[in-house]
């Protein structure tokens, strides 16, 4: 590391990911973009391979953003040029981090745990780990995963923020109407791209028969469909409900709001997750949600249930769940996980009054606990120890 002489009063912040196009993980850099400088943290971006729609938007914004192709003298010239006194990287490469290393502090951000990787990769990644000078975990289960199979590091664990202006109030009439739900339709949201991890294959799986047996209810897909594979495999599933209209595909939308504020609550059936953000803005609306045990399932239900309902992980264990146990799931597990599922629908179903008094209390504690402001907070703290100041 280069040595430093002195710490300045403002720090120097390089965010650095792969990419930043569509996802929590992106979101998140998004949000210590903008929200670091409140905290004395001057920030810039590097994109090391890609940019895309949030690297876009932060440029319209006035953050500093550079997208270098993967090019490590790219990369090199942007250290020079904005000379960060402290890094905070998102997932990136080994050669990456070995270049940052040489220049100053690292922290890594831990945003999942990471069980598509090969050995191979999961030993660049211990090697990524090792160059950091302090880790940041987005939940416990996250943590815990991460230090099993990268440790000794511990890692501080701040789960991920919302920022409240990218969800205006919006009026449930307005939102329904929109979306062509009348006022006694029940409305489960989920909100994920298509594909295996997020397990939309087993929630239509779970949920067919209860939205087939009531006319009311309806379950909402709202993400990207580059998986094109994937979607026609739900789409076989859910059959003759998606012909009706009980189950449909929404496309991604850069104003998720109203999709929430038509909800009356979001679920996910996702085998592994960091922190779901999804769901973090659903219970921001004022929303219930009912997970799958996984990321930060436990937390975003709460431990009395008050906030939703946690169902068993489709995949097993979370804190042990490995590849295999995604694409092929025990029939035992399966069964328990869609019982569990169909029965934490019915029962908000029941309850819908219930829930839907609750809702001003639930966007209250949410807001509380899971702010953009205070997620940067805390890591504007891990941050400017790591630089020594």
């Amino acid at each position: 590391m280069a040595p430093r002489h002195d710490v300045p009063t403002t720090q120097r912040c390089g965010l650095i990911v792969p990419s930043l196009d569509a996802g929590g993980l992106e979101e998140v850099v998004a949000m210590l973009a903008t929200e670091l400088p409140a905290h004395g943290f001057e920030t810039s971006v590097l994109c090391t391979h890609r940019g895309g729609a949030i690297a876009d938007r932060l440029q319209g914004a006035g953050v500093s953003v550079t997208v270098a192709k993967g090019s490590a003298r790219q990369w090199r010239a942007w250290i020079k040029r904005t000379q960060p006194t402290v890094f905070s990287t998102h997932f990136v490469s080994l050669p990456a981090a070995a270049l940052l290393a040489k220049w100053a502090p690292i922290v890594e951000t831990v945003h999942n745990t990471y069980l598509w990787l090969s050995p191979k990769e999961w030993e660049a990644q211990r090697a990524t780990t090792a160059l950091a000078s302090a880790v940041v975990a987005v939940s416990e289960t996250v943590a815990s995963y991460h230090q099993r199979t990268c440790g000794p590091l511990p890692a501080t664990v701040i789960p991920n923020g919302v920022q409240g202006s990218r969800l205006p109030d919006i009026a449930r009439s307005d939102a329904r109407e929109r979306l062509n739900l009348g006022p006694d339709d029940m409305a489960f949201v989920h909100v994920g791209r298509f594909c295996a991890q997020k397990n939309q294959l087993g929630l239509v799986d779970a949920l067919a028969e209860v939205v087939g047996e009531d006319a009311r209810v309806h379950l909402l897909l709202v993400g990207g469909q580059d998986d094109a594979g994937y979607v026609d495999q739900v789409r076989a599933r859910a059959g003759g409900l998606l012909t009706r209209g009980a189950v449909r595909f929404i496309a991604p939308t850069p104003d998720p709001a109203f999709v929430f504020a038509a909800s009356d609550a979001f679920v996910s059936n996702s085998f592994f997750e960091g922190w779901s953000l999804a769901a973090t803005e659903a219970l921001w609306m004022g929303r219930p949600v009912i997970l799958s045990h996984c990321g930060g399932a436990r937390e975003q239900t709460g431990e009395d249930g008050r906030l939703g309902y946690l169902v068993p992980n489709p995949g097993g264990d979370p804190a042990t769940l490995a590849l295999q146990q995604v694409q092929h799931p025990s029939a035992e597990v399966t069964t328990v996980n869609r019982n569990a599922m169909q029965l934490a629908v019915r029962t908000l179903i029941a309850n819908r009054a219930h829930w839907a008094s609750r809702s001003d209390e639930i966007a209250r504690e949410a807001r509380a606990r899971w702010s953009s402001e205070r997620m940067a907070a805390e890591y504007a703290a891990v941050l400017r120890a790591a630089a020594g100041a």
